[in-house]
């Protein structure tokens, strides 16, 4: 039995499922071959634990997962294929608390074709699943470049020659996730030939990197270069330490290059990295030494608005920081406040966040929710939106009869800039409780590190809704009637809109 170094935490691979459910990854990946052109290459890992494991007639338990596979074409079928995942015999199911895996491989014809997917756990019938995959294989004469394998897992022996059919792929459901147990990224893909008389233009080295979401900034911490043949099928393993990479979501980009530095082909994943390490901040005694030789932007244009760029910076500090900008802007030395300014900016670039990027999400806070007396940014809703971004989806209710003005907001992705974890699906609930100011606080939110507060129905309904009892969190069966709409919306009731499920 071959031995496997495992890169990442199996229980990375397994899927959100109900208990008792069966717990199966699929993907493909396209490749290509000169005598086969493009071949479809499918794998599959299921949870050991989901599967029903019974005794057989030595006492021992096994259990297996029948799937099949047929593939159709202009509604004809061309291919198909059953594979059966069978749990190794043994005495202590505890065994079983890992990922099985399976793969093949198709050569389908170019264009849509459609997958129709049959799984079957062979000792519990009722876990019996029906899926129907559209599958579209790409133009052999313009295949540059394979699909891009993150990999789960790869055999033990740093030294021995690899080939793809070693590697066990990090399958995943919806978001590739590198928590902090991981420490290592490492990936699979092969480039092609350019077909071209003039070997100037044919690539010779692939360049791969890290970017943020946020902005496409190479992170040079997070890069690596191979150097290939002009001609033909060049493998690429390539690897990343991502020891000291923040929390946050990231690009892997993998491009080829030819010897103009032109790009011939150009790869990207996305993930999200989740992770205790912060980038360390510059102390104020080493300020002393720091040069603005190189400052993000020009001295004399940083010295006449370093001031307001201090507390701009506030939403996005951490403790620490907020405390040090605190200290600075209350000793006013413009020098240290540039030096500090800079030095902020130069490790949140690290992470692929740049002060351009930033100071336009202040500029837009200060616009949509400045009141007389607050610029945006200082303000509830500015401070989120400088923190979080922009929200998928926000309700705004300025005139419901029974309710102080408010607004829901809804992130699909909460991507913090202060380093702090990615979050997924978070509410946030402003209201207006001192009325025509324009001040709207934060109520509830569910997002991590925010305000909580079950009573959040309460404190919109407050001026016509007196409870004795300080705990209640159920409003009374009345409550809502009358043209209140906080819990029939878009965004809160999953029942009429069925977009959500979260009270």
């Amino acid at each position: 039995m071959q031995l496997f170094r495992k890169v990442l935490i199996f229980s990375l691979l397994y899927s959100v499922s109900f208990a008792g459910k069966l717990e199966l990854k699929f993907a493909y990946y396209h490749f290509y071959h000169p005598e086969t052109k493009i071949y479809t290459e499918t794998h599959f890992n299921v949870n050991g634990n989901s599967v029903k494991a019974v005794k057989n007639s030595a006492g021992r338990y096994t259990g297996s997962v029948l799937i099949t596979m047929s593939f159709y074409h202009d509604d004809k079928i061309i291919q198909g294929e059953k594979i059966r995942i069978s749990l190794p015999e043994t005495t202590d199911t505890s065994y079983y608390n890992r990922g099985f895996t399976a793969k093949s491989q198709f050569r389908l014809p170019t264009g849509r074709n459609l997958l129709k997917l049959d799984i079957l756990d062979e000792n519990n019938p009722s876990e019996k699943y029906h899926f129907e995959i559209p599958i579209e294989v790409p133009d052999p004469n313009a295949f540059k470049a394979s699909d891009v394998i993150l990999i789960a897992g790869m055999p033990e022996g740093e030294n021995r020659e690899f080939s793809k059919k070693d590697f066990i792929p990090y399958i995943s459901s919806s978001t590739y996730l590198y928590d902090k147990n991981v420490n290592e990224l490492l990936f699979y893909m092969e480039f092609y030939d350019l077909q071209s008389t003039d070997e100037k233009e044919r690539p010779f080295f692939v360049n791969y990197f890290l970017e943020s979401l946020m902005s496409p900034i190479s992170l040079e911490k997070f890069a690596g270069r191979i150097k290939i043949r002009n001609e033909g099928v060049h493998p690429i393993l390539g690897r990343l330490n991502i020891t000291e990479l923040p929390s946050g979501v990231y690009n892997l980009v993998i491009e080829s290059i030819n010897r103009k530095n032109e790009i011939y082909e150009r790869k990207k994943v996305r993930f999200e990295r989740i992770s205790d390490y912060q980038p360390v901040s510059i102390s104020l005694d080493m300020l002393e030494n720091f040069s603005l030789d190189n400052s993000i932007i020009p001295v004399e244009i940083l010295k006449d608005s370093v001031f307001d760029f201090l507390l701009y910076m506030l939403p996005i500090a951490t403790y620490s920081e907020q405390k040090t900008i605190d200290r600075l802007l209350s000793e006013n030395n413009k020098d240290i406040m540039m030096k500090y300014f800079n030095s902020f900016w130069i490790n949140k670039q690290k992470s692929g966040i740049t002060w351009e990027d930033y100071y336009n999400r202040v500029t837009t806070a200060n616009k949509l929710y400045g009141t007389r007396l607050l610029k945006g940014y200082r303000t509830d809703r500015g401070r989120v939106y400088c923190l979080y971004g922009a929200p998928t989806i926000v309700e705004s209710r300025k005139h419901e009869p029974n309710t102080y003005p408010y607004e829901i907001w809804q992130y699909d992705r909460l991507i913090p800039l202060n380093g702090t974890n990615p979050q997924t699906d978070r509410i946030f609930i402003f209201a207006d409780r001192e009325i025509n100011t324009g001040t709207y606080r934060l109520i509830h939110s569910t997002a991590a590190g925010e305000t909580f507060n079950e009573r959040w129905q309460y404190l919109l309904m407050e001026r016509d809704m007196w409870t004795p009892n300080v705990d209640d969190v159920e409003l009374p069966a009345q409550a809502g009637d009358w043209g209140t709409r906080f819990n029939n919306s878009i965004i809160i009731n999953p029942t009429k809109f069925g977009r959500y499920n979260r009270w």
